[in-house]
């Protein structure tokens, strides 16, 4: 079953098309990505599903159901902003107490939501004891997911869900991510981190200027969009004219002030290139066989890299 469908929709401001006609259907369990750089369109699109703007044409349909109202999309959906939306001077108690009175969940099954949910996020009884301002920044984006999950969605929407967070940390987010996924809901994920996109996505919608240009999974988008597969080679940097001649039939890119890159080439390459160069004495510190990856799509669609906020 379809859990979100997007049809022909449209938005402008003051003369200027935010959204131009966009397409797309998510499916019930997916973990669908959208990425595009500031500006393309994403906060637009998703406040328009989440029922906090109008549209100006076009269809939104959750569950089969065309939306009309506010009221059904909170129910349905559970939204995780990028900044939290969380009361500092309030215990983190407080605040899934206050944003399960929003969700009209009643204090009976507001205990039982609150164990399962701490529980599941491996939240610590006491963090809920002390303000959000007294809490770390993982401790904060627990608390607000806590928060978007306390009325037991459906759909989860996670705007740079993992922004600003230290590596570690971020890989503890994907494992929720996923967890949350297996547990039954659709995922709507935004983020800069294309590594992020890669590990977590089923499909991928890469929008740029308020139009979507393309839909896939990253393997499909990889293999049309990401272009061809290449060998990097590391020399010390005395060696690297010499190398960049002797390599001239294999059109070299000089990508760095040690490395070497060979377009179209694969590790099948690695002992004609190693024996060719070792022969006149430069010797290749390290062969990397570089594949295409999510950045090079959203190059090679864009015309420009997605670079983190």
């Amino acid at each position: 079953m379809k859990a979100l469908e997007v049809i022909n929709v449209s938005k402008s401001y003051n003369g200027s098309k935010v959204l131009d006609n966009v397409t797309l259907s998510i499916d019930e369990g997916e973990i669908f990505g959208l990425l595009g750089p500031n500006g393309a369109g994403k906060t637009t699109l998703i406040e328009i599903v989440l029922g906090f703007r109008r549209r100006d044409s076009g269809t939104i349909k959750i569950f089969g159901r065309e939306i009309s109202s506010r009221e059904f999309n909170k129910k349905i959906i559970g939204y995780v902003p990028q900044e939290h939306l969380l009361y500092d001077n309030l215990s983190g108690l407080d605040n899934l107490r206050y944003f399960a009175g929003l969700y009209g969940v009643k204090t009976s099954e507001f205990k039982k939501r609150l164990n399962k949910i701490i529980n599941f996020l491996g939240i610590d009884e006491n963090i809920l004891k002390k303000d959000v301002s007294k809490l770390s920044g993982g401790q904060r984006r627990r608390v607000a997911l806590a928060t978007s999950l306390i009325h037991d969605p459906k759909i989860m929407i996670m705007d740079e869900p993992t922004t600003g967070l230290d590596p570690n940390v971020r890989r503890e987010f994907w494992k929720l991510i996923m967890s949350l996924n297996e547990e039954g809901k659709t995922i709507i994920l935004t983020t800069h981190y294309m590594e992020e996109a890669d590990e977590l996505c089923s499909r991928i919608a890469i929008i740029d200027n308020g139009k979507i240009l393309s839909i896939g999974t990253p393997e499909e988008l990889k293999k049309k969009y990401g272009g061809e597969e290449s060998l990097i080679l590391r020399i010390k940097t005395r060696y690297l004219d010499n190398a960049m001649e002797l390599l001239s039939n294999y059109q070299p890119e000089k990508v760095s002030e040690d490395e070497i890159k060979l377009s179209g080439l694969n590790e099948e390459y690695i002992p004609k290139i190693r024996n060719l160069l070792e022969n006149k004495g430069i010797w290749v510190d390290k062969f990397e066989v570089r594949k295409p990856s999510l950045d090079d799509v959203f190059i090679n669609l864009t015309g420009r890299r997605l670079i983190s906020e």
